[in-house]
């Protein structure tokens, strides 16, 4: 055992005296280098890989009589060795050949893994070469390889210089890619931070940071300036946020807030009004979620932001405004249509009703029994046929003779006739501008839609009020257009009809030009008027609106274009007189009801005429095709089955040019006949007409183109 101890401690000893002399080596060698002068690289002074290794190669050469020394850099993804300086100039093909050599016979493996440099026999038999690693505490950076003369002896200091060379070259390296990744992430953390605050900047989101147990809330400058407050304007406290949190919508933050907490919802998301500085509302939306939890699992700390949304809010107010209005505009032109198509077909029944009752009169002298009630139900038939003129009216099918008018008068005229109408105690305010632009328009339709709309008025003020009617020249810009559809932009005159009357609710306002649609009592009222007041402003391309509510009065505005250009009045040509309505002429009456063209053929029999019928356009052409050279005239039906009323018109004029059609149809002249008459119809007769109205129109046609 105590051979064992002695063994021991002559090996400690041993290595002690190792260390010490390699010591006293290391401090010689640094000695020496101090005498020769810097022998360090500087790596301050060194701003890329190739001045590193070419500031080591030159202090190396400084150590020794090296004929050439080379330094390689290893590739740490591929393990591949590339040489990186050698010197002097030119001797690079010459190591990069030798390398290969020590690669192949195992002595850079050898210097690799060594702490020591190591010898090597060259391929010149006067060569020999140093290998050393360049190597960090850490890692491999590359390898040195220096040639010298085999008979050249090394001073003892040599190796150990070599050695703080090489790993003072290694240390430059690493501190150089240290010195990149560092800058790299630098600026990477700068293009973050420079990100997130353009980011923040544009999106103008406020931030905010909640410590739930205290009650305190930090805001960011830009929380506070969205608000319109300077920053820190307001204590940064929950109790000051949920005061500016509008009362309609503070209930519901809280309850979102507590949704958020219980872990009904993994984030707070909502949208409320929060109070400027100025006292108006903004819309904000503002999101967050709880980022720490106590040991008992109650939120300690909240953090989120808020958004300012108002523009947004606006825009879909905004949106939600226009969609209402374009399905108000498509269920008014469904309607109108169907209003159209109803007014064609009951035309048509009323002319049967109206022509059978004429036909079953003129048998009857005045004091007949029947006389009376055929007279009876006459006027019902007139009263019928009024109503249909007003669904035509509304689905802008009726007759229109435009020409260039000053509104003013149309209003002075009909509250001269209202005077004379409504309760005395609804007072008639005028409000008219002097100088009112000319609109192109109808007189007789604008006349009958300021009487249903004062007539309404006066209905809606049954213990008196005021009447106000105003017009003002105005223009509507692009803006106006937008939020209005169907209004055009351009000089518009402006009818005001308002009165301070009950006024209506948000229901009954949106039905308010529906047809058929009232709220006066059974018996006083049709439901057409304000129906018949939209569809003569939709002819005249105007746009009309209404405001209303209850018991603060109605208000109607109607914007009619201004005319452009003088309208020319059309001039009517004077009528003959005639002598009689009777004629022998033969007559082709084409329509697909029976009973009309019985009718018809009745009144014209009975006042001298031939008359053959047909019951569609193909059997009008086979009847024209047998006897055209007879026929002396057309009354022609325009809606029917088959090829229509159109088509056999050209088909007609085709065959013969010159032949008078008169066209006969349940619409008006400036609904579906007037392309027709365009087309080269000798005239037009709507439905329904009276059996003199008939044989006088007949009579003018055949006399004009005699």
């Amino acid at each position: 055992m105590q051979s064992e101890k002695s063994g021991l401690v002559d090996k400690l000893k041993a290595r002690i005296a190792y260390l010490e002399n390699e010591y006293h080596k290391t401090l010689d060698a640094i000695k020496s280098a101090t005498e020769r002068g810097d022998f360090r690289p500087a790596p301050g002074t060194v701003r890329n890989v190739g001045e590193i290794l070419e500031d080591t190669a030159t202090r190396i050469m400084r150590l020794a009589p090296f004929d050439c020394v080379g330094l390689w850099l290893v590739d740490e993804e591929t393990s591949d060795f590339k040489l990186g300086c050698c010197l002097p100039q030119g001797s690079g093909q010459i190591m990069a050949s030798e390398f290969e050599r020590l690669v192949t016979e195992g002595i850079v493996s050898l210097a690799l893994t060594g702490e020591q440099p190591v010898f090597a026999a060259g391929s010149g038999a006067d060569d020999r070469y140093l290998i050393q690693s360049l190597a960090t505490a850490s890692r491999v950076k590359g390898l040195f390889i220096g040639r010298l003369n085999s008979q050249q002896v090394l001073p003892d200091v040599t190796l150990p210089l070599l050695v703080i060379l090489t790993q003072g070259c290694a240390a430059s390296l690493e501190n150089l890619e240290l010195y990149r990744l560092l800058r790299e992430k630098h600026a990477m953390l700068e293009e973050s931070e420079d990100r997130y605050s353009n980011v923040m900047s544009a999106i103008n989101d406020g931030i905010w940071d909640w410590d739930i147990e205290s009650g305190r809330v930090y805001f960011d400058d830009r929380y506070y300036l969205m608000a319109g407050y300077e920053p820190d304007e307001f204590p940064h406290a929950m109790a000051e946020w949920e005061k500016r949190v509008h009362p309609d919508d503070l209930d519901y933050c809280r309850q979102q807030i507590q949704a958020h907490f219980s872990g009904k919802s993994s984030t707070f998301d909502i949208e409320f009004r929060f109070l400027k500085k100025d006292g108006s509302w903004m819309w904000m939306r503002g999101r967050g979620r709880v980022v720490r939890w106590d040991e008992a699992g109650r939120p300690v700390r909240m953090v989120g932001t808020h958004t300012d949304i108002t523009d947004r809010r606006l825009a879909e107010e905004s949106r939600k405004k226009l969609q209402s209005q374009l399905n108000q505009i498509q269920k008014m032109e469904s309607v109108g249509i169907l209003a159209g198509g109803i007014a064609h077909d009951f035309n048509n029944l009323l002319q049967v009703m109206a022509g059978s009752v004429q036909l079953a009169l003129r048998d009857k002298s005045d004091d007949h029994d029947d006389y009376r009630r055929l007279q009876t139900i006459f006027k019902a038939i007139e009263r019928a046929g009024k109503l249909v003129r007003q669904l035509l009216l509304f689905s802008r099918k009726a007759d229109t003779e435009m020409q260039s008018m000053d509104i003013n008068s149309s209003v002075r005229d009909a509250v001269e006739l209202l005077e004379r109408t409504i309760p005395r105690m609804i007072s008639i305010e005028l409000h008219l501008e002097e100088k009112i632009k000319q609109i192109s328009a109808d007189p007789l339709q604008v006349e009958q839609m300021l009487l249903n709309l004062c007539s309404n008025a006066a209905d809606a003020m049954p213990d008196g009020g005021r009447l106000i009617l105003t017009t003002e020249n105005t223009y509507l810009d692009d803006d106006f257009v937008r939020a209005h559809i169907g209004s055009r932009h351009g000089h518009h005159v402006l009818l005001t009809v308002a009165d301070t009357g009950i006024g209506m609710d948000k229901e009954t306002l949106s039905h308010v030009f529906d047809p058929f649609f009232t709220t006066k009592e059974s018996g006083k009222g049709t439901g057409l008027g304000l129906a018949s007041v939209y569809g003569i402003v939709k002819a005249h391309n105007g746009y009309i609106s209404c405001s209303s509510e209850p018991g603060k009065g109605s208000s109607f505005r109607i914007y009619f274009p201004v005319s452009q250009q003088e309208a020319r009045t059309p001039k009517k040509r004077p009528r003959k007189v005639m002598e009689s309505l009777e004629g022998t002429e033969t007559i082709l009456v084409v329509d697909d009801e029976d009973d009309i063209r019985e009718i018809t053929a009745e009144v014209l029999e009975s006042s001298g005429y031939e008359v053959l019928t047909a019951a569609s356009g193909e059997q009008a052409l086979d009847v024209f095709s047998d006897q055209g050279s007879s026929i002396d005239m057309v009354i022609l039906d325009l809606n029917m089955p088959g090829m229509g009323g159109r088509q056999c018109l050209r088909e007609i004029l085709n065959i013969n040019s010159e032949l008078p059609v008169l066209i006969s149809s349940g619409y008006t002249v400036n609904g579906m006949a007037r392309e027709t008459i365009e087309s080269g119809s000798a005239g037009f007769i709507a439905k329904p007409y009276q059996a003199k109205e008939l044989l006088t129109k007949v009579r003018e046609v055949m006399d004009a183109r005699k």
